[in-house]
C-alpha cells in the first residue's frame, strides 16, 4: 500500500507534517472476500477523520465490485457509520 499511519505516528517519528493525501495502491494485492472492506474502511475514514484525502487504486474488477458494494468508506456519511474504537 502507499502509506499506512496517522499524522500523530509521523510526528513521534520526527517526520514532517506537511502531507496532505495518501494512496492505497493494490498493484499486487487484491480483496478477496467481504472481510476485506472492513480493514480498508477503518483505514481510509481514520486517515479522513484526521484531515488526509485518501484515493484506493489499482484495484482489479473483482476486488472493486466488492468494494463497490459493500464497502461504506466511499459511501455518504461514512464517518458517522464507523464509530472509533
Amino acid at each position: 500500500m502507499g502509506c499506512f499511519g496517522s499524522r500523530t505516528d509521523s510526528r513521534r517519528k520526527g517526520l514532517t507534517d506537511d502531507w496532505t493525501g495518501c494512496e492505497f495502491a493494490f498493484n499486487v494485492g487484491s480483496i478477496s472476500t467481504l472481510d476485506g472492506c472492513s480493514p480498508l474502511d477503518k483505514i481510509v475514514i481514520k486517515f479522513r477523520r484526521e484531515g488526509t484525502d485518501v484515493e484506493v487504486i489499482g484495484l482489479n474488477q473483482a476486488s472493486a465490485t466488492l468494494v463497490d458494494k459493500f464497502a461504506i468508506h466511499d459511501k455518504d456519511g461514512a464517518d458517522d457509520l464507523l464509530l472509533d474504537h
